[in-house]
């Protein structure tokens, strides 16, 4: 296993160089990915070595506070309870807290953030566009809908429990089965492993011999009868451990199962992106509380 601890000291093109190196692509890979247009010049081609990389201090410690800030303004709209995954869709307004079924709007009594601080939001989203296409050498991509905030706390004793699936976020899986179009998984750190909190490192499975997904096989032999998340049963091929700042960029397929390890003490947040190679997919314009809604009419009528 190879492991990128929050201080290691390697240049920005080490460390790409080195995720790159260490992408191996296997055949088979999680559950059964969805069919999805394949745009040329733009979808990641599995097999190659332009998998992952990561940028450390992508964003400076002033926007890191300002997210922060977004986050929490954001998140105290829900549940008063901060343990367990929470997760803030700033686009649309919805905020899904742990053991909720359902999300709750955080713009229903009007506007939440400042425009310094959707001004920020929207600079970091394009500088990490910009980021995928350089680094991919990409002839078009698109933001697309929805970006998360998450914030995942937990205690020393250990006292909260999950309730439901949502809130089991340690199961590994593979974006593009979750939404087809994503084609490119960005995330943004902003808290640091063991200063902010003590598990919660991104893991990255190459080999299909590390996960056993039988329990969400419909073609196996003996289909599951409740049908369930896949389970770690190897070492991961990479770990990451957040840092503040640091960016993470991978391809959204088959060729990158991976999961976050629970978080065993204090409070991670990260930032998560997608983009799509799709057109049709494209959310042009956000942070007005309403475009996400409009995002979803128009593509039910474009298809």
């Amino acid at each position: 296993m190879h492991k990128i601890t929050w201080d290691q000291n390697t240049t920005r093109p080490g460390i790409g160089r080195f995720l790159a190196e260490h992408s191996t692509v296997k055949s088979k890979k999680i559950g059964h990915m969805k069919s999805h247009k394949h745009v040329n010049g733009c979808s990641p081609t599995p097999g190659g070595v332009c998998d992952r990389f990561l940028i450390d201090d992508f964003v400076d410690a002033k926007e890191v506070a300002t997210l922060l800030q977004i986050a929490e303004k954001g998140m105290s709209k829900g549940s008063k309870s901060v343990l367990g995954p929470t997760i803030m869709d700033v686009n649309s307004g919805w905020v899904l807290n742990a053991g909720a079924y359902q999300p709750r709007s955080i713009y229903a009594k009007g506007p939440v953030f400042s425009e310094e601080e959707y001004s920020t939001y929207r600079h970091v989203t394009e500088r990490l566009k910009q980021s995928i296409e350089t680094h991919f050498g990409l002839t078009a991509l698109f933001f697309t809908a929805p970006t998360f905030i998450t914030r995942e706390a937990s205690d020393a004793e250990g006292s909260w429990k999950p309730k439901t699936l949502h809130d089991e976020y340690w199961h590994p899986h593979v974006d593009k089965n979750n939404t087809e179009h994503y084609d490119y998984s960005g995330l943004v750190y902003l808290s640091t492993s063991g200063f902010d909190f003590e598990g919660g490192s991104l893991q990255f499975f190459d080999d299909p011999s590390q996960l056993d997904c039988s329990a969400m096989d419909p073609l196996a032999v003996e289909p599951p009868v409740e049908p369930g998340p896949c389970e770690v049963v190897g070492r991961p091929s990479l770990e990451i451990e957040p840092r503040a700042g640091r960016a993470v960029v991978f391809g959204s397929g088959p060729e990158n199962p991976h999961r976050v390890t629970r978080v065993t003490k204090g409070t991670r947040f990260v930032l998560s992106f997608w983009f799509t190679c799709d057109a049709r997919r494209e959310m042009k314009s956000f942070l007005d509380g309403k475009m996400h809604v409009r995002f979803g009419e128009n593509i039910d009528h474009e298809l």
